[in-house]
């Protein structure tokens, strides 16, 4: 199939990291950030925000797909997105401000969505700008001047037992993640402020830009084992709970990192260590959620599903949240036709 690549459109875009699809005065399919900064319409009420690691946002009507990524002015933009036997038709638009650029995809399987697919893209609409600090080129090779991002290239490991990754550089910013002691950290600049360093890191965190206090990053990697408050033993292990009370259980490695049997990370998401979060994004926590009346009893707020293409069965459960989850912690929404929809996008129908 000939791939087709579509142009690009700079405007101006901001970041925030909670979604919804909202009912503005005006419509009832507009997508709004919380915090009100960016906006789309969408196509239609199907579409619903799917979690995913690897980009700011993704939204899928279970077919089609729209995913907008959130970088810094200066940074490596992601690769262009092609039309391929997946998706027939794609469309990219690029907006951007002084400090920041958004790229948003919409990716359609047929010919007959893409339309829809399209306007949406364009729809696209800053609400607030420049939450981000640029990574200005003269700054990447000559250095930051009297404030700004002072470029350098270089590895550094994490000497406390974890180390918050924030979207900006400072204390009060959203927390992206957390990395591990011993973790190793791709610093990519230093940020200074009227000619003096701030005590913050530029670093690359899981293919985006995030900032981390200097004071706790070594050149040289710790020896021994963690002096902080998880000072757990190479080899020792920790149960966790899923939100459904299933368990898993997860070791300590030699590199300060946890992991279970398969091979997913686990870092704590608070101070007291009671709640961790993994990284496919789901949160666990030390105690059974059950037992502690974070969840309803097994017998109530129960739907069974079977799954619209395959004929697969599965069992949903209703948080004390309000969200609908399966025995692996896995989300699904009821969409207003009366289908659910699982974060893969497959559909449901209750039984």
């Amino acid at each position: 199939m000939m791939k087709k690549l579509f142009r690009g459109i700079f405007l101006a875009v901001s970041c925030c990291t909670l979604f919804s699809i909202s009912a503005a005065a005006d419509s009832e399919k507009d997508f709004i950030t919380p915090d009100g900064v960016l906006s789309l319409e969408l196509p239609d009420d199907s579409w619903q925000h799917i979690p995913d690691v690897d980009t700011w946002v993704t939204l899928s009507n279970g077919s089609d797909v729209i995913t907008v990524y959130h970088l810094s002015n200066g940074e490596t933009l992601p690769p262009a997105v092609v039309a391929d036997s997946t998706y027939s038709n794609v469309c990219q638009m690029f907006l951007s401000s002084r400090n920041e650029v958004f790229v948003i995809t919409g990716s359609a399987r047929n010919e007959s969505d893409f339309e829809d697919v399209r306007e949406a893209v364009e729809s696209a609409e800053i609400l607030k700008k420049d939450t981000k600090l640029a990574v200005a080129k003269e700054q990447q090779t000559t250095g930051a001047g009297n404030s700004g991002v002072e470029a350098m290239n270089k590895t550094c490991y994490v000497t406390c037992s974890s180390l918050n990754v924030r979207a900006e550089s400072n204390g009060s910013a959203e927390v992206l993640g957390t990395l591990a002691y011993g973790s190793s950290v791709a610093v990519t600049g230093e940020i200074k402020e009227n000619g003096a360093y701030t005590g913050w890191y530029q670093i690359s965190y899981q293919g985006k830009t995030g900032y981390v206090s200097s004071e706790y990053l070594s050149d040289t990697k710790p020896s021994g084992q963690d002096t902080g408050s998880d000072t757990a033993a190479v080899g020792s292990t920790k149960e966790l709970y899923y939100a459904n009370g299933n368990t898993v259980t997860i070791k300590r490695y030699s590199d300060g990192s946890w992991k279970d049997d398969g091979g997913l990370v686990y870092t704590t998401a608070s101070e007291d260590g009671s709640v961790w979060t993994n990284s496919e994004g789901s949160r666990l926590t030390i105690y059974d959620p059950w037992e502690a009346g974070e969840l309803p009893q097994a017998n109530e707020d129960v739907r069974y599903l079977v799954n619209t293409e395959t004929g697969q069965t599965v069992t949903v459960y209703e948080t004390i949240d309000g969200d609908w989850i399966d025995k692996a912690a896995d989300k699904y929404f009821l969409r207003e036709d009366g289908l659910w929809m699982d974060p893969s996008g497959g559909e449901w129908e209750e039984q």
